[in-house]
């Protein structure tokens, strides 16, 4: 469950039928910010409902924060860095991201547990590398620049780093691990035009892109190896999308849409991600059967951004208010 895109989309109406679309039915909200934030950044869920996220203090700095369940806030400055970006959490609240260290070089975290302990989680003796996905088993995947390109890594406290670049590519950025050590993400090629990609656990890669689109860009991989993502087509709008087990893959949009994006799929095949309706942006929940449902924290002025769905259906992320400022959310079921 995680954040961090470094191959955004052009946002879009549908090019096919739009699936069902409804009002979501008085869920319920929880609204919070942590001591001192001027602004919540993102707010990622786990599976015991902890949220990991970061925030903009009034000093102008960015702190790693938790929520807990009972609605207690803890908040914590990586140590040595300027700034830091909590990018995914998972069931044992272990965390991964990147920070600024005092040279405002960009560092890999991983954090092993409650204690605080920041353990560097890129390849060795490399700097300018992001934690972007975890795993349960606490495997990290992410991207370094090693002075020529920027290439992808797996890493776990055991081995390492491994890096990996897929076929044919100047830029590796994955963002997602599931608990079979299975990553996803998007490459880039000569024409710097972005694809996406699979690789297994054994390292073997997989690309592929939405048929008929200038750029593809998977985002979220669930246990079974589900993908959630966003394309463009050929007239720069960009969709949804959802590539199941077998390498079928289904697009999408809200109704009304004038872009939309995938972000997060639980176990369950349950997609989270935000549209744009030409003037405001909403967050949407698509089920199994395709029924889409909007999402709007009660009282939000102009955006409400999902960060990720867990296997129980909640879902987090952040949204603005009426007057301009950033809060985090959880939408219970």
């Amino acid at each position: 469950m995680k954040m961090m895109r470094c191959f955004p989309y052009v946002f879009c109406a549908a090019i096919l039928a739009s699936p069902p679309f409804t009002a979501a039915a008085s869920p319920t909200f929880i609204t919070f910010d942590p001591p001192a934030s001027a602004s919540v950044i993102n707010a990622i869920v786990n599976d015991g409902g902890e949220i990991g996220g970061t925030y903009e203090d009034t000093n102008g700095e960015q702190l790693v924060y938790f929520r807990h369940p009972n609605g207690t806030i803890e908040a914590f400055k990586v140590s040595g860095s300027s700034n830091a970006l909590l990018t995914s959490i998972n069931d044992k609240i272990q965390i991964t991201g990147h920070f600024d260290d005092s040279q405002s070089e960009q560092k890999c975290f991983f954090h092993k547990d409650r204690s605080k302990k920041i353990i560097g989680c890129g390849p060795a003796n490399q700097v300018n590398s992001t934690g972007d996905g975890l795993n349960n088993s606490g495997a990290v995947t992410g991207v370094f620049f090693d002075g020529t390109s920027i290439r992808g890594f797996v890493w776990d406290r055991e081995d390492g780093a491994t890096p990996f670049d897929a076929p044919g590519a100047i830029a590796t950025i994955p963002f997602a691990i599931n608990d079979m050590g299975v990553t996803t993400g998007s490459w880039a090629d000569a024409n710097g035009s972005a694809h996406s990609f699979v690789r297994d656990a054994a390292g073997s890669i997989t690309e592929f892109d939405v048929p008929g689109s200038t750029s593809t860009g998977a985002e979220s991989i669930n246990l079974s190896g589900m993908i959630a993502g966003g394309y463009t087509d050929s007239n720069f709008q960009a969709h949804s999308f959802v590539r199941d087990t077998n390498g079928i893959i289904s697009v999408f949009d809200p109704k009304h849409a004038v872009n939309s994006r995938a972000v997060s799929i639980n176990k369950k095949g349950t997609v989270v991600g935000d549209w744009s309706d030409g003037d405001d942006v909403h967050g949407y929940e698509r089920s199994t059967n395709g029924g889409v449902k909007s999402i709007d924290v009660p009282g939000t002025h102009n955006e409400t951004t999902p960060n990720s769905i867990n296997n129980s259906g909640q879902i987090s992320g952040t949204f603005i208010d009426a007057n301009g400022a950033n809060h985090g959310f959880l939408r219970l079921p």
